[in-house]
């Protein structure tokens, strides 16, 4: 009698075993991703360090969001933004000190390097594979955000411009395209960052010549440069020049919302879309999935929450601030392959300009 009561619990044992098995085998990627999550929080104490080059302001409604979504997630965050803090994070990897966040982005200008460094790892999932098993009434992951290795994905797009100050140009007047920033008209009136925004259209084959054509004669017409996106906008905006091309619109929408009412945003005639925040998984880091899960949440949930905080939301999802001005237009995306060509681009850009090239 005995035996054959054991003989039924260890069967019962075992069914339960193999039922749970196959519950899990049955358990979609996003739900995987997602109970791994979990189980990272809960050794973390479920917060989250995480170090971007967004702004506090942008960030909080952002990060609250998530938390929402997510509730075993709270998010620590400081933002790391310009060159230098990536050189000096460069260095202190290497020696094995590591960067306090468990998920981190990295300046355009560094990425190549950390990546090149093993700096960052492959994730656990397949985003294409998490995608297609979002839940239901979520955005898919647009195609040119992954990258094609798997490594990373890209979460905000960032869009240029062409700013100018309303009380020296009227609307009628201002540029309808980038071409028409090169116009002569604009002679000593024509201001624009050394710092390159215009690698998505350098990099398109639809736009690469005229972009590279464009550049040269806004050199040749007298194009003023300097350094830094808010810096370009505060000339503009107290007059000492009447325009900027190639300018950010969240650098520009933000100045607006400030009260800057002399300030005025358009499209150009296409629409370059640079793939930015680009995540990867950092090896260092304590929490894979939970970065994998979050960086998921940011370019597809989340793109209404970044649109209206952040002014970064991709320009092709529908109801977004940039939507209507950009329904119909060309898209030169900026993705991976145009990322990996980024060094090569500054290069010529400042070359075209006539500004001094530094390698980073």
């Amino acid at each position: 009698m005995r035996n054959s009561v054991a003989r039924l619990t260890a069967a019962a044992v075992g069914a339960l075993a193999l039922a749970y098995a196959a519950n899990v085998s049955a358990a979609t990627p996003y739900e995987q991703l997602v109970e791994d999550s979990k189980a990272e929080m809960a050794k973390l104490g479920g917060k989250l360090r995480i170090g971007f080059d967004w702004t506090a302001s942008d960030a909080k409604p952002v990060f609250e969001a998530l938390s929402k979504e997510f509730p075993f997630i709270t998010v620590d965050y400081k933002r790391e933004t310009g060159v230098a803090p990536f050189q000096r994070y460069f260095i202190s990897i290497q020696q094995n000190q590591f960067p306090p966040y468990e998920m981190f982005d990295v300046a355009s200008e560094f990425e190549k390097q950390y990546w090149d460094a093993g700096f960052f790892v492959k994730p656990k999932y397949d985003y294409k594979a998490l995608s297609d098993s979002l839940p239901a009434g979520w955005p898919k992951v647009h195609p040119a955000a992954m990258d094609p290795q798997g490594r990373y994905l890209a979460t905000v797009a960032q869009m240029r411009g062409i700013a100018y100050n309303v009380n020296m140009i009227k609307d009628a007047d201002a540029p309808k395209s980038f071409a028409d920033c090169a116009d002569p008209k604009w002679k000593g009136n024509n201001i624009i960052d050394g710092r390159n925004k215009a690698q998505a259209l350098m990099f398109d084959p639809q736009t690469s010549k005229a972009t590279v054509d464009n550049i040269k004669k806004m050199k040749d017409n007298g194009v003023v440069v300097t350094n830094g996106q808010a810096q370009v906008l505060a000339r503009v905006v107290s007059g000492e020049f009447g325009l900027t091309c190639y300018i950010n619109y969240h650098t520009t929408q933000r100045m607006i919302d400030q009260g800057e009412k002399s300030l005025k945003f358009k499209l150009g005639d296409v629409v370059p879309v640079e793939l930015a925040t680009r995540v990867g998984i950092p090896k260092w880091t304590q929490a894979p999935a939970t970065v994998q899960l979050v960086t998921l949440w940011l370019a597809t949930k989340g793109q209404p929450v970044i649109d209206k905080a952040a002014y970064r939301g991709f320009p092709w999802v529908e109801g977004g601030s940039l939507y209507e001005q950009a329904k119909g237009k060309h898209f030169a995306i900026c993705s991976a392959d145009c990322f990996a060509k980024y060094e090569d681009y500054n290069k010529q850009f400042a070359d075209l300009l006539g500004i001094p090239y530094v390698k980073d």
